[in-house]
């Protein structure tokens, strides 16, 4: 008998919980968790309840989900590594998305979502994580320096994507790495202004590309929501 698909493990981000409480291979997991972890189990709880009630929102911690909130709108451009409901949300406060997905599967379920939806800004990628010509990460590379206004690496190849990523997000860009607790992390990061959130069971990490004077004089009377982190 096919256990209800509540109960089976999810596929990809897009799916009703990533926070697995009742699946089968989780529950004795989780069982030792509360005994032994409760602090952790109670995190996974709020998570959880958080899920629940914002079906739409990006698996990214609640508070970087706030940050972007406030600081995206509709004269930008994003790029995102790892799509899901991150796609669909972006794409509704974005002028345009370039997403890149790594698997056929889910890009073929994302792709027929964003059709149902009308959501024509996305320019939607399927290309490998695997190939020796890396195309994954190099999508980026056909885009100029200083082109994306925010860009999120949360797939494949992280440290690669981070890398690539900084020559092209733009003076007073946000770059948002998920996970964060992974260790994904490369030196020309350094130079950008850091914000690190936590929900209790994993780590959102936000980087602010910082602005020179002319450019933040440039940007006043734009649609801009801050210059700094400390603004959002």
């Amino acid at each position: 008998m096919a256990l209800p698909k509540f109960l089976l493990r999810p596929h990809g981000v897009g799916a009703p919980l990533n926070v697995y409480m009742f699946t089968p291979r989780s529950l004795a997991r989780h069982v030792k968790t509360l005994l032994f972890e409760r602090k952790y189990f109670a995190a996974q709880l709020r998570v959880m309840a958080y899920q629940i009630r914002h079906p739409g929102a990006p698996w990214l911690t609640a508070s970087a989900v706030h940050v972007l909130d406030r600081y995206l709108n509709k004269s930008m451009v994003g790029l995102e590594w790892g799509s899901g409901k991150s796609t669909i949300w972006f794409a509704r406060r974005l002028r345009m998305l370039v997403s890149v997905e790594h698997d056929a599967s889910w890009h073929a379920r994302i792709s027929r979502d964003l059709k149902r939806l009308g959501l024509s800004n996305v320019d939607y990628r399927l290309a490998s994580a695997q190939s020796t010509a890396n195309p994954y990460v190099g999508i980026v590379t056909e885009f100029p320096d200083e082109h994306f206004d925010f860009v999120l690496v949360d797939g494949e190849r992280r440290s690669e994507c981070l890398e690539a990523a900084i020559p092209k997000l733009k003076p007073g860009g946000l770059l948002v790495l998920d996970n964060a607790d992974q260790n994904h992390f490369v030196a020309a990061l350094r130079g950008l202004e850091h914000r690190s959130t936590h929900n209790g069971v994993w780590r959102t990490d936000l980087f602010f590309k910082p602005q020179t004077d002319g450019e933040r004089a440039a940007q006043a009377g734009t649609n801009s929501q801050g210059h700094s982190l400390a603004a959002l």
